[in-house]
């Protein structure tokens, strides 16, 4: 065995450090189960599902066919300037991408346009306020929200 040095245990503490640091950085895939109970979801109604696991088959199949004929920079190109969705959609798409695009785009039945009208309006007057607002309280309760614990079993104290 040879003689142990001050500069190999330097070295092999840097080494063990460095692979720590890496385990320690490489991002966990465990999640907890989805229980979101889809009564609870804006529309009221659908699949309890997780939605990290669900896809959409239209735009898969739509965009796939865009990948498969090579459009992909073309529709990059041509979608650039596109940065809302009451602006016409640029001329030069592909069809069946357009036909995708207009159809996704239409609001569902149950959208309230004099809601949406003046949210929009208080975001446009007020944001900046939301915003601060917003990023100050995600930082305090990030800090405040408790561990989830057993409910207490302890029967109060009853007044006679």
């Amino acid at each position: 065995m040879d003689e142990l040095s001050r500069r190999k245990m330097l070295l092999a503490g840097g080494a063990l450090g460095a692979l720590g640091a890496l385990g320690s950085a490489t991002p966990a895939s465990a999640r907890s189960a989805w229980n979101w109970a889809a009564s609870g979801s804006v529309a009221g109604a659908g699949a309890p599902s997780d939605p990290q696991w669900v896809w959409d088959d239209e735009a898969d199949q739509v965009l796939g066919a865009v990948i498969e004929r090579g459009e992909v920079p073309r529709v990059n190109e041509l979608l650039r300037t596109w940065t809302r969705n009451d602006q016409p959609l640029p001329a030069g798409l592909p069809e069946d991408l357009r036909q995708f695009m207009e159809k996704a785009r239409q609001l569902p039945s149950w959208a309230d346009q004099a809601k949406l009208g003046t949210a929009a309006k208080f975001n446009r007057t007020k944001g900046i306020y939301v915003g601060a607002l917003y990023g100050l309280g995600s930082g305090l309760m990030s800090t405040a929200i408790p561990a989830r614990r057993a409910p207490c079993t302890t029967p109060r104290a009853v007044r006679t």
